[in-house]
Order: structure tokens, then sequence, then C-alpha cells
């Protein structure tokens, strides 16, 4: 994946708060970016599926993303867009290799459901080559959106480097 205009401007949408972002650096698959607003850093990584398959209407973008937040203590969150709303949160999942981890959902967003998940899960992204989020969209059709892992560590590495997390 290329960091393209569409995707830079996607990420200033997402931060617009912020007094500005700096792409750290395209890896593979994954975009690391910084964004500064009221001397607070923020560093986050994002990827798209590389492969989505079931949902049938209309879907906005997806993405997963791994979030740093030093100076709120927030650090390592998981975090994924869905694109279509979400109508069984309970049977959202992001599976690495064979380990399943269960997800949280409110609309078109999902994340993990504590900080020891979003720990497990980082390191199995980590270990693993792809990544599989299965949930179910409106029409209750069961939605697969495939993740390549491939550039996660170089750019989860960027990040921790850039928001100085151990």
């Amino acid at each position: 994946m290329r960091a393209t205009l569409p995707t830079i401007f996607l990420f200033a949408l997402l931060t617009a708060q912020t007094a500005f972002a700096d792409v750290i650096g395209v890896y593979r698959d994954w975009v690391a970016v910084t964004s500064t607003s009221d001397n607070e850093k923020t560093c986050m990584i994002w990827s798209q599926p590389k492969q989505s398959e079931g949902y049938k209407g209309k879907r906005g973008e997806a993405f997963a993303f791994v979030t740093h937040q030093p100076a709120d203590k927030r650090l390592n969150r998981v975090s994924f867009e869905t694109g279509y709303k979400i109508t069984k949160p309970k049977a959202l999942q992001a599976t690495v290799r064979d380990e399943v981890f269960k997800l949280s959902a409110s609309g078109t967003g999902a994340w993990t459901r504590s900080s020891a998940d979003d720990t497990a899960l980082i390191e199995a992204m980590r270990a693993g080559s792809t990544m599989t989020v299965t949930g179910n969209g409106p029409g209750g059709e069961t939605v697969k959106d495939s993740y390549s892992l491939y550039g996660f560590t170089a750019a989860y590495n960027a990040i921790s480097a850039a928001c100085k997390v151990r």
C-alpha cells in the first residue's frame, strides 16, 4: 500500500482537531503517522483490508488502527473502522493465526475489550501474516475483512520510537 493523497487526506480528516499530521513512513501494507495537538503527540499506524467479502450493500472504507497517546497514558490501542453498521456486536472478532479476539462495537467502530487484549492482539499481529476481522452487516450477512500484516512490526516500531513507548 502506498500513502496516496486520498489516504493522507483521510488521516487529516481523522485528526482534524490536531495542529499537524506527519507521515513517518509507509511500511509495506501499513502507514505510520504522528500528530500533535496542544503539545501532546499521538502516534498511529493504519492499514486497509486487502480483501473483503460478504457485504452486499453500499459500504464505507474499512481500517485497522494501533494508536499511542502517551500524554493520556493510552498505549497500544487497537481499533477498527468497519465501514458498515455492525448489527451483532457480540459476534465481532479479529483472528490472527489461530487466536481469536472478541471485539466491542458501536455504530461502525470496533475495539478490543481490554488493554490486555490490546497487548495480546498486537503480539499476534507481530507474529502473523494476515488478520481477519469478521462481523455481521445490516442484512445479517457475515462480513470478512482480511488485512495483510506485512510491514506491521516495522510500522509499530516506528510509532513506538516516535512516541517514546517501550
